[in-house]
C-alpha cells in the first residue's frame, strides 16, 4: 500500500466523519449528468409470447412469482427475452424502465467489448505490457511485469482501491504509486478505470465517444451517459447510465457471438476469450469464474454481466435465454437468491411448448400484479 495516499485517505475518512466542517470534493460540485428526456426506443425487440418464442409462459410465471416471493431481491425491473425476442417485460413497484438506470460494475462488461473493438483495429494484445501504453505514467520499475490480461482479467494484485481514490485526483498515478502482485484473482474496479485511461490514450476518445460509431449507434443505444473520473477519463468499471432495453441489446449482441442484425461487429476470437473462463474465482465466486471482465458460468454455459445491489445481464447459450435485471437489494457480486433461481429456471433448453392458455393468462395476471402504476406513454416531439 502506498503509504501517503493511504494517509491522505485516512485524513479524507476522518473529515467526512466530523460534522463540524466541510469536505472539498475532489469531483464537481456539480451534477456531470445532462437533464434526462424520455425518448422512444430505437431499434427495439420484437415482442412475441413466449410460446411463440418457445418458451412455456407458465415456466415465466413460475420464475417472477419466486422472484417477487424474495424480498431480500427487492427487484426493480426484469427484461426476459429468448433468441432476440422480448417475451416478457416485468416491473416491480413503481418504477420506470423506460429511463437511464445506474449499471454499477455491469459496466466492466461494456468496456471489455471497447477494448475488444481495440484488439481488433490491431491497437492492443491481451499480452502487451501496460507501460507501453501508459508510458511515464506507469513507472517501468513497478509494473514492468503487468499486461494488458492482467487488467482484464482481475489478477494485477493491485494494492490502490475504491477507498484511496477518494483522495487522489490523478487515478493513474494512484493506481501504479501502489504495490502489485499479479497471478491469483483479486477484484480491483481500479483494473477496468485503467483499460479506459488506456483506450483514451491510445484514441484520444472516452469510452462514450470511441463506442458510439461501433456499437451504440448500430445496436441503435441513445441516452446513455458515463461518468469521469476528476481529470475527465470516464470510469470504465462504474458509472454508465444506460437503459434496460439498450442494455439487453449489448447482452444479445454478445450472446450472438458479436453479430447485430446480421452484420458482424466485433470478432469472434475477442468474444471466445473475452465471454469464456479464463481464470477461476475462488471463493469470491460458488457460481462463476472470469473472462475478460465478463463473468463466465461454472455450472452452465453462461455468461454474466454483474453489478452489486442486483443489476445484471445474465445469457444462457443452450437456451437462448438472456435476463436483464435491476434491483436495490444486498448483493455484492452473486450471493442472493437471484442467480440460483435463473440457473435453475432457464440455464436448460425448453421442448417446443404446447398451447397454454392457462399459463397465459397466468402470466398476464403475474405481470400486472407486480407494477403500482402504469407509465405514461412519452410525449410527442414538438414542431422544430
Amino acid at each position: 500500500m502506498n503509504i501517503p495516499i493511504a494517509a491522505n485517505t485516512a485524513a479524507l475518512l476522518g473529515r467526512i466523519a466530523d460534522t463540524r466542517q466541510a469536505v472539498q470534493p475532489n469531483y464537481p460540485d456539480t451534477s456531470e449528468k445532462p437533464p434526462y428526456r424520455i425518448t422512444p426506443i430505437r431499434q427495439p425487440f420484437s415482442r412475441v409470447t413466449p410460446e411463440e418464442a418457445g418458451v412455456p409462459s407458465a415456466a415465466v410465471a413460475d420464475f417472477l412469482e419466486a422472484l417477487s416471493a424474495d424480498e431480500t431481491l427487492n427487484m426493480h425491473c426484469i427484461l426476459i427475452l429468448s433468441h432476440g425476442k422480448m417475451i416478457a417485460e416485468a416491473v416491480f413497484g413503481d418504477q420506470d424502465p423506460r429511463i437511464w438506470k445506474m449499471t454499477f460494475s455491469a459496466c466492466k462488461s461494456v468496456t471489455s467489448l471497447a477494448v475488444g473493438f481495440l484488439y481488433d483495429e490491431g491497437k492492443i494484445r491481451p499480452e502487451d505490457k501496460v507501460q507501453e501504453f501508459l508510458g511515464q505514467r506507469a513507472p517501468r520499475g513497478v509494473t514492468r511485469e503487468l499486461t494488458v490480461r492482467h487488467l482484464l482479467t482481475m489478477t494485477t494484485g493491485a494494492s490502490f482501491n475504491e477507498a484511496e481514490m477518494m483522495s487522489e485526483r490523478d487515478w493513474v498515478k494512484g493506481f501504479f504509486s501502489g504495490s502489485f502482485d499479479p497471478g491469483a484473482f483479486s477484484y480491483n474496479s481500479l483494473n477496468t478505470y485503467i483499460l479506459s485511461a488506456i483506450l483514451r490514450e491510445q484514441t484520444g476518445q472516452n469510452l462514450t465517444e470511441y463506442l458510439r460509431p461501433r456499437l451504440f449507434d448500430p445496436l441503435g443505444i441513445e441516452n446513455v451517459f458515463w461518468e469521469c473520473c476528476p481529470l475527465g477519463i470516464e470510469k470504465g468499471g462504474w458509472g454508465l447510465y444506460i437503459r434496460p432495453e439498450d442494455m439487453a441489446k449489448i447482452g444479445q449482441f454478445v450472446l450472438d457471438g458479436g453479430v447485430w442484425n446480421g452484420q458482424r461487429l466485433l470478432s469472434e476470437d475477442w468474444l471466445n476469450a473475452a465471454a469464456h473462463r479464463q481464470v477461476p474465482t475462488g471463493g469470491v465466486s460458488s457460481l462463476y469464474d472470469y473472462g475478460y471482465q465478463i463473468w463466465t458460468g461454472r455450472k452452465s454455459d453462461s455468461f454474466l454481466f454483474n453489478g452489486m445491489l442486483g443489476q445484471n445481464v445474465l445469457g444462457f447459450r443452450e437456451s437462448g435465454i438472456l435476463l436483464v435485471s435491476h434491483a436495490g437489494n444486498g448483493e455484492m457480486f452473486q450471493d442472493s437468491a437471484y442467480f440460483r433461481l435463473a440457473e435453475d429456471a432457464f440455464a436448460h433448453p425448453f421442448d417446443a411448448p404446447q398451447a397454454d392458455p392457462a399459463g397465459a393468462a397466468r402470466l398476464a395476471r403475474c405481470l400486472a400484479s407486480l407494477r403500482m402504476t402504469p407509465p405514461e406513454p412519452p410525449a410527442p416531439e414538438s414542431a422544430a
